[in-house]
């Protein structure tokens, strides 16, 4: 939309593929996965522990161990886990990138958040203390002590409603649905999505809009269909 503003890219086709309708929504169904490991997120290292255990005993059976996409998945079809383990693993994932991006952005900031005010650093200053905090504070906690006050600085009337509201494809629909130039690529069982979510985005995209009925969050990228439709739709011959 900014773009059809200020005519940058002049952007002629953009294709929305797997997007969560409120980001803040999407990516507090990825933290609470981690509720997931048994006694929660207190619990992690013995959880851990015992992830450490079934590869040791997967590469016991199988007779190799390498570290890749193909291994995973066969050892996933040997020794299929439990829904809730592989939610805890997406969990995190999730929660590790996360820490990640609270700790760079905190010390771009000065500190004061998972880092004492205006720390110091040299490339020999151990972030041990700092990734267990990370790794502690859930992305709600970021949004709420960290994320809404930067902004409120520039914008006292900023509340975290309002910022929610922003966060999403809502906040600019009466655009989507007249911007015939872009289009989605979904999946009904995307993981990011809250119940209901998916068909909204059918009724604000319309004939734009191609769901596949499984694939997950960009799990069928790859696939023939989805890269035809991907093809076709750049082409301009997009339905």
């Amino acid at each position: 939309m900014l773009d059809e503003e200020k005519k940058v890219f002049d952007f002629e086709h953009v294709l929305l593929i797997n997007p969560p309708v409120n980001l803040y929504t999407s990516v507090n169904i990825l933290d609470g996965m981690l509720e997931n490991i048994p006694g929660g997120v207190n619990n992690f290292d013995a959880w851990m522990d015992n992830v450490m255990k079934k590869l040791a005993e997967a590469e016991k059976k199988m007779g190799y161990f390498e570290l890749n996409g193909d291994y995973i998945y066969k050892a996933y079809k040997r020794f299929p886990p439990r829904e809730d383990f592989l939610a805890a693993l997406v969990g995190v994932s999730f929660r590790t990138d996360s820490a990640s991006m609270i700790f760079a952005s905190d010390v771009m900031k000065g500190g004061g958040f998972i880092t004492p005010k205006d720390v110091k650093m040299t490339n020999s200053t151990s972030l041990a203390p700092y990734y267990i905090v990370a790794n502690r504070t859930s992305f709600k906690d970021y949004f709420q002590q960290h994320f809404v006050p930067f902004f409120q600085k520039s914008d006292p009337t900023l509340t975290e409603e309002k910022m929610i509201k922003m966060l999403s494809l809502r906040s600019i629909e009466p655009y989507l649905k007249s911007a015939r130039k872009i289009g989605l690529l979904g999946n009904e069982d995307d993981i990011i999505l809250a119940p209901g979510e998916i068909g909204y985005l059918e009724q604000l995209f319309g004939d734009r809009a191609k769901i596949f009925p499984t694939g997950g969050h960009c799990g069928n990228m790859n696939h023939q269909d989805a890269v035809d439709f991907m093809v076709k739709f750049f082409a301009g011959q997009e339905g």
